[in-house]
């Protein structure tokens, strides 16, 4: 609190800092859901005449697997708002600043002013980070998406060809 009485405009950091983090949150968890996918995927892949079973009460692998690369999407978006929001704190830090010189006012303590500066990099560097980590999760999905399809073709190449065999 007593951050808050130096500087009012560390609430800025503040507000971004919990955005982050509430996203970083929906990052593992989609981080979650794909490694599960990956390895479902895997044993269906090994085990062809299992493709399917045990899915009656869940969504099929392809429906999960789109609603995840969804969720990766709205993930990257609001990551793309996230650095935006940090961008824009630190020109209000920069503007205010203007203004206090410009008014002849007191500028922010310097200990202040940098701990602001590099919380404000810190976490846009985080920002970048979790961007980073996310794409490759919407690459993943779309490799395990691949797969699902394949897996899927080649189960109806069976079919057909036990059907017409029999």
């Amino acid at each position: 609190m007593k951050q808050l009485q130096e500087s009012p405009l560390r609430l800025l950091s503040i507000i971004c800092e919990e955005y982050g983090y509430r996203n970083e949150l929906w990052r593992e968890m989609l981080d979650i859901s794909i490694v599960s996918l990956e390895q479902r995927i895997v044993k269906t892949g090994f085990d062809i005449q299992s493709f399917g079973e045990g899915m009656a009460e869940e969504e099929s692998l392809g429906r999960k697997l789109h609603k995840t690369n969804t969720n990766l999407t709205w993930l990257d978006c609001t990551t793309n708002f996230e650095l935006s929001l940090l961008k824009l704190a630190k020109v209000v830090v920069e503007r205010c600043e203007e203004m206090r010189e410009e008014q002849l006012l007191t500028p922010l303590p310097k200990r202040c002013r940098s701990s602001i500066d590099q919380e404000l990099r810190s976490l846009m560097s985080t920002c970048e980070n979790r961007r980073y980590h996310g794409r490759g999760l919407q690459e993943r999905a779309k490799v395990q998406l691949s797969t699902v399809s394949e897996i899927s073709c080649r189960k109806r190449n069976i079919l057909l060809i036990t059907d017409v065999v029999l």
